[in-house]
């Protein structure tokens, strides 16, 4: 099979830093680049569409997928577009990583991991991270150990860029995309090869600065996901509850129904 490597960059009114996420792309051979602009309203569309080369194959949705469903689009067109590897960022990203996600690529054409994550805490001491973000943290760190990943520390598939190889592409379930720490789960029952790609402050990825409260449903998005993540290792019915709370965050907003009408065909997503 030829070494076919897409990027899949979930974008929803990022007209200001995608075009930097694509910039970071040129430093890796990207062979096939995946904008999925969804709900966008500030331009960011017409930009794509300005766009010329034969490496472009954007998806466009009116509404908002919601968090994470845009990975789950990309990988779908990935996996019909045969890709060998997939590099997953997002649209924000603006930071100078090109490095960093060239590591990552290297992680799996050379070190042969299915699942090559980013290590986003690197050099944080405990003291300087916020209450909140360490809970989250501790969430990661510990599903990590629960699926004997410690090597892992906190790294998680919800942070930061992220590469797959075409093996995990093939037998991973699109919906799973949409809730990233589940591709932890499958790429260990499968007994594929997990680790970190590349180091990089979170501050160093260029994300945009968010409301407090848009920190706080964030956070509760992905200790959900942790959860539930738990509860399919377990092969139990999955929830996103512990000791009387519920961790739903971001969840109720992704679209999984313009997911499955996606998958079965049934709109329009070409940019035209």
């Amino acid at each position: 099979m030829s070494t076919v490597i897409a990027a899949v960059i979930p974008s929803q009114n990022e007209i200001l830093t995608i075009p930097k996420v694509l910039n970071s792309l040129k430093q890796v051979p990207v062979d096939i680049i995946i904008p999925v602009i969804n709900g966008t309203t500030d331009g960011s569309l017409e930009f794509i569409r300005k766009l010329k080369g034969e490496q472009l194959y954007p998806v466009c949705f009116p509404e908002p997928l919601g968090i994470d469903v845009p990975r789950a689009v990309g990988a779908k067109i990935a996996r019909d577009l045969k890709a060998f590897m997939v590099i997953f960022i997002d649209g924000d990203m603006s930071g100078d990583i090109g490095q960093n996600i060239k590591q990552l690529v290297e992680s799996v054409l050379e070190d042969r991991l299915d699942l090559a994550l980013t290590d986003c805490y690197p050099h944080s001491h405990p003291r300087y991270i916020s209450p909140l973000a360490a809970k989250v943290l501790e969430f990661r760190k510990n599903l990590n150990i629960e699926l004997s990943q410690d090597h892992l520390g906190t790294a998680s598939p919800s942070h930061g860029p992220h590469a797959i190889s075409r093996r995990l592409l093939e037998i991973t379930p699109v919906e799973y995309f949409a809730l990233p720490p589940t591709l932890l789960v499958i790429a260990v029952q499968k007994d594929f090869k997990i680790g970190i790609g590349t180091s990089v402050d979170h501050s160093a990825l260029g994300s945009q600065l968010k409301t407090a409260l848009h920190s706080s449903l964030i956070a509760d998005t992905i200790v959900g996901d942790c959860i539930e993540a738990s509860q399919l290792f377990k092969g139990l019915p999955r929830h996103r509850c512990l000791e009387y709370n519920k961790y739903i965050g971001y969840h109720n907003t992704r679209r999984w129904d313009l997911l499955a009408k996606f998958l079965e065909h049934r709109i329009k997503t070409d940019c035209t």
